[in-house]
């Protein structure tokens, strides 16, 4: 199966051709999304999965990275810096965050989202869901305390994790 999102039809064209080349059929991700909710979809054990899609920016679009985390529906996720790489794309540090936050779309209950409590932007106001946050960094009032940091340059990092 070939799943594709085409804004202009170059990508709908890419995925068609991929599809007629490998004996394998297309399908428009829209087409996944009904006004009453996405549609349940299986991908079978040995089945391959191709995705074709423009990039905007420099992520995927949204219904491309909802898609996919529908599919493989991820339940811990990490976020360590929201910094100021691509801000001419997203405006603010707020809309990298509000970016970055995507890759929560499918997260329930059960899921887990960590972040580096020592970036300003993750808060765990910032970024509350229906998940759980663990926060992880230097201060005493992280879930887990990152102290006796010892960095080795190109040989690594050595510190202790303390809960």
């Amino acid at each position: 199966m070939i799943l594709y999102f085409s804004g202009t039809g170059n990508s709908r064209y890419a995925a068609e051709t991929l599809a007629h080349l490998t004996d394998d059929i297309a399908v428009n991700m829209t087409s996944l999304w009904p006004a009453d909710g996405p549609t349940a979809m299986h991908i079978g054990n040995n089945e391959t999965l191709g995705v074709v899609f423009p990039v905007y920016a420099w992520a995927a679009p949204m219904i491309v990275s909802e898609t996919l985390a529908r599919i493989a529906k991820p339940d811990i996720a990490v976020i360590t810096n929201i910094g100021v790489s691509h801000i001419e794309n997203l405006g603010s540090r707020e809309g990298i965050l509000k970016a970055k936050l995507e890759v929560t779309c499918c997260f329930d209950e059960k899921s887990t989202l960590i972040i580096n409590a020592d970036n300003d932007m993750l808060t765990p106001e910032r970024v509350k869901g229906p998940y759980r946050v663990i926060t992880v960094g230097t201060g005493e009032n992280c879930d887990y305390m990152i102290k006796d940091v010892c960095d080795f340059g190109d040989k690594g990092i050595e510190y202790t994790l303390c809960h």
